[in-house]
């Protein structure tokens, strides 16, 4: 199998197990709810470095930076979907009072920010269709797709290393 393949799957089953287990501890609904993402950010990072890193390898230690960024692109679509659709399960069946806890953080925030009730009413009014399956699914992809470029980018420009016999 091909490493942006299978680590592109590995990106998705940690992603999978990772979500599991913020719900088994109840951690994605605690104070510290940014950290927990932070550490998940680490995963698709990660999985690109050893992805390239063996791909490197195959190729007597050398990848340009436009090899690089298709493979890890690749990746992240992979496991980026792969979350993408167990994030919908997720927020459908496994924890759908998961959405209306995010929707009252999102109440107290505007709260604090000292909207009137009027304001925030409207404004849940006009999310509330984006909580919807296929919506949740689309802005999952295209955040982690976002993200994920962001990433590919960084890591294929550090970790490119073109074959000097190649260069012309």
């Amino acid at each position: 199998m091909k490493p942006e393949i299978r680590y592109g799957l590995i990106y998705g089953g940690i992603s999978v197990l990772w979500t599991l287990v913020m719900y088994v501890t109840e951690l994605n609904r605690s104070d510290y709810d940014w950290v927990v993402n932070l550490i998940s950010l680490v995963v698709p990072i990660v999985c690109m470095i050893m992805a390239v890193n063996e791909i490197k390898a195959a190729q007597s230690g050398y990848i340009t930076f436009n090899q690089s960024f298709k493979k890890t692109l690749k990746l992240i679509l992979i496991g980026g979907t792969i979350a993408a659709v167990f994030a919908v399960i997720y927020m459908n069946w496994i924890d759908p009072g998961f959405l209306e806890f995010t929707k009252n953080k999102q109440v107290i925030k505007m709260q604090e920010m000292g909207l009137s009730d009027d304001v925030i009413e409207k404004q849940l009014a006009q999310s509330e269709k984006f909580y919807q399956p296929q919506w949740m699914f689309l802005f999952s992809i295209v955040g982690i797709l976002f993200f994920g470029s962001i990433f590919a980018l960084i890591v294929s420009a550090i970790m490119k290393k073109p074959n000097p016999e190649e260069i012309v």
